[in-house]
């Protein structure tokens, strides 16, 4: 879903314009390798993500952004046992994300100045899939491992949770077979940021 379709402009005057999108970190069975896609417009190696559909929950999301934009079938990762238990009829606990990122987005001559609300959830797929750009805002997508993706200047080190682990508790470090990558800022922004630190920037 494109950013088109739930941009609005603040005319109202009751504060931000507020978007949630979805990011899926894809790491593979080893925790030794992280599914990127090349960003047109960014020019950088993200995590696929992007806009909710309606009526769709976030880590449904996740699922079908990376799909859409890799044509990779992969599957939630379940971070911990439940916070909540509850036996009352029709309420029920949704996937936790590791983490989610509240990411500025400036004004565009296609969209107004607004915010991204970002749901981040661990994936893990099939690294022997080799993954193809499916989507129009996307260039390439392929497989990065602990060596390349820190030593290419268009890759952004990206934030995903303690990867040594196939369960755990959440953690704002990535550890690819031996190192650990801090969340990236945006410049100026003083906040956590998709952009360029995921995938749903201009989505």
């Amino acid at each position: 879903m494109t950013a088109d379709a739930t941009a609005r402009a603040d005319t109202a005057g009751q504060g931000p314009v507020r978007h949630f999108t979805a990011t899926g970190y894809v790491v593979n069975a080893a925790r030794t390798q992280m599914l990127l896609v090349r960003h047109r417009k960014l020019g950088l190696w993200l995590p696929a993500g992007g806009h909710l559909d309606p009526n769709e929950l976030p880590h449904e999301a996740a699922v079908r952004e990376v799909l859409e934009e890799t044509g990779v079938h992969a599957r939630l990762v379940q971070l911990g046992e439940p916070v909540v238990t509850t036996t009352r009829p029709g309420v029920s606990e949704l996937p936790q994300p590791w983490v989610m990122l509240e990411q500025h987005i400036p004004a565009t001559a296609r969209e107004p100045e607004h915010t991204h609300l970002d749901l981040c959830y661990l994936l893990e797929a099939d690294d022997s899939v080799p993954p193809l750009a499916q989507d129009t805002e996307v260039s390439a997508a392929r497989w990065w491992d602990r060596a390349t993706i820190g030593s290419q200047p268009d890759v952004v080190r990206p934030p995903p949770p303690d990867l040594t682990t196939r369960a755990g508790p959440v953690s704002r470090q990535v550890t690819l077979a031996g190192g650990t990558r801090g969340v990236p800022v945006r410049p100026g922004s003083g906040t956590a940021s998709r952009g360029p630190a995921g995938g749903g920037v201009g989505r």
